[in-house]
């Protein structure tokens, strides 16, 4: 039903399903709470040391600058090495041009400068095609200074092969760096959430029969303009309809079950019949107790407007325990 992604090897992943702004902003809005709380949650294990610990894990995560200025620096290092080579392509067809008058565009000599092949070669087969064509203008000097490509156009060419060479070299190293830093940026991001997620279900234990309203303070969801956020309780053997705004087939669902028993969920015909088709054809996901699952369409739910299963339904199958959602819808 779910589909996944193939990562690269040892690639870290983050923990949670929403953006690093997002998790910045939950980030500090839960810190104002527990700061606010913590006379009543020190018992819970957060008070003032762990408090201080947390604030220096959002302060790791924000000294990581955004993506954002590694990919501008990788932009230019691109431009900058693309800019190069079209120079350097000018003064390779000036001397390709002048081989072929001094040398016969049908000799053995001149086809050794390999021209034709620059046409569409990537980075690195240009440059040793540069190479080669500065190594050739060497051999033929003298008869290419007959008709005005002199020696220090040559050494021109070849400071533009080594420039060229460096600049390959700035954006390996540019790409390297952004590809640290994102990595560097997604542990420091799993590391802020899992603090953060692990002192909200404290504080939601704690609160849940005591006061509603810390209680709903204390439940992380994204806060994106274009992202609908359905969060509730399922009682034992409930089935639940929560209508959601402006969905299709391919719309993505996250839905994370914090309960202890496993949460089904699917789009229904009815509000609250089977799942869609009726019967036991149709198309449900059981989310294990603890756990988020990602659903990349709302087709891989049962999605299917053509025989009206739009109704997206959560059921709690347990006989006796209670079930807590969080789905989002983006």
């Amino acid at each position: 039903m779910a589909k996944y992604s193939i990562m690269a090897k040892n690639e870290i992943i983050t923990n949670f399903n929403f953006s690093f702004g997002e998790l910045l902003q939950q980030s500090l809005e839960k810190q104002n709470y527990l700061t606010r709380d913590q006379a009543e949650l020190a018992p819970r294990g957060i008070g003032p040391e762990r408090l201080d610990a947390f604030a220096v894990l959002l302060q790791q995560f924000q000294d990581i600058a955004p993506d954002e200025v590694y990919k501008a620096l990788l932009s230019g290092a691109v431009e900058k090495r693309d800019a190069t080579r079209e120079s350097l392509s000018i003064k390779m067809r000036d001397v390709a041009g002048v081989a072929a008058i001094a040398l016969g565009e049908n000799s053995a000599e001149y086809r050794t400068f390999n021209y034709k092949k620059i046409s569409g070669s990537d980075v690195p087969e240009f440059l040793l095609l540069a190479e080669n064509m500065a190594d050739r203008a060497v051999i033929y000097a003298s008869q290419l200074a007959e008709k005005g490509i002199t020696d220090s156009a040559i050494t021109e060419i070849r400071a533009a092969i080594a420039a060229f060479q460096q600049e390959i070299k700035d954006v390996a190293t540019a790409r390297a760096n952004r590809d640290l830093e994102t990595q560097a940026r997604r542990t420091a991001a799993n590391a802020l959430y899992t603090e953060l997620s692990d002192m909200a279900e404290i504080a939601k234990v704690y609160f849940q029969d005591r006061d509603e309203a810390k209680y709903n303070d204390y439940i992380i969801y994204a806060t994106s303009e274009t992202a609908q956020t359905r969060t509730g309780r399922l009682k034992a053997k409930q089935t639940k309809t929560r209508e959601l705004e402006a969905i299709n087939p391919d719309t993505s669902i996250i839905i994370k079950n914090e309960g202890e028993a496993p949460l089904q969920a699917y789009f229904s015909q009815h509000t609250d019949g089977n799942p869609a088709p009726e019967g036991d054809t149709g198309i449900f996901a059981v989310i294990p107790p603890h756990e988020t699952l990602t659903f990349i369409a709302a087709e891989n739910l049962g999605y299917n407007q053509s025989i009206d299963a739009v109704h997206f339904t959560l059921r709690n199958p347990s006989e006796d325990m209670e079930v807590i959602y969080r789905a989002r819808i983006e």
